[in-house]
């Protein structure tokens, strides 16, 4: 289980994608970082608040969401 769980934001666990495959952008971009980058140190699906980021190089402070429209909320 992943770090969320014993951060007790476990709660939505079963709706959320970390049980589940990659979405097409994360396998394709996934493919990019294999082929292209130097620094393939990374690490998937790091917890982050209450979020959960796609892509992240804890030792470079970078970070990327891939599909990240999930998480809009209209504040109307």
């Amino acid at each position: 289980m992943k770090k969320a769980h014993a951060e007790g934001r476990a709660h939505n666990i079963g709706e959320c994608r970390w049980n589940n495959e990659p979405s097409w952008p994360e396998k394709w971009f996934m493919q990019v970082i294999e082929n292209e980058f130097d620094d393939k140190n990374y690490e998937r699906e790091m917890p982050f608040h209450r979020f959960s980021l796609d892509f992240a190089w804890k030792h470079k402070k970078c970070v990327i969401e891939i599909d990240g429209e999930q998480h809009y909320r209209d504040k109307a």
